[in-house]
């Protein structure tokens, strides 16, 4: 995959909300559950993508907040990962190996080594 394409990728990651653009979820788009969904999956990106080699403090805290709400196949929690993505209409396991193929990018590119 070239560069520019993991930009893109990445940049598409970031904004879930344009992967579930009202179009492609007509009849539940405008759902307050989906919204929150939605919301959730997104600040995990976030916060997932944006502090990959942070290693102490609040940012390495919510980094790993949300690595393990990614990981973790719980489904006690309404908003837990597997949920949100039936809910979402998203495969899981495609998610998570997209999120870990981005965090190790973002890692290599900041010549850390660490997996995730």
């Amino acid at each position: 995959m070239s560069t520019q394409e993991n930009r893109i990728n990445d940049g598409a990651l970031r904004r879930p909300a344009r992967l579930l653009a009202p179009a492609s979820l007509p009849h539940i788009a405008r759902c307050g559950e989906v919204r929150l969904a939605s919301a959730i999956l997104e600040d995990a990106f976030r916060c997932i993508l944006k502090r990959p080699v942070a290693v102490q403090g609040r940012r390495a805290k919510e980094f790993h907040e949300a690595h393990q709400w990614f990981t973790n196949d719980n489904r006690d929690w309404p908003f837990a990962f597997p949920n949100v993505c039936d809910l979402l209409a998203l495969d899981a396991a495609a998610v998570r190996k997209r999120v870990q193929s981005l965090v190790a990018l973002r890692r290599a590119e900041a010549g850390e080594q660490r997996v995730v």
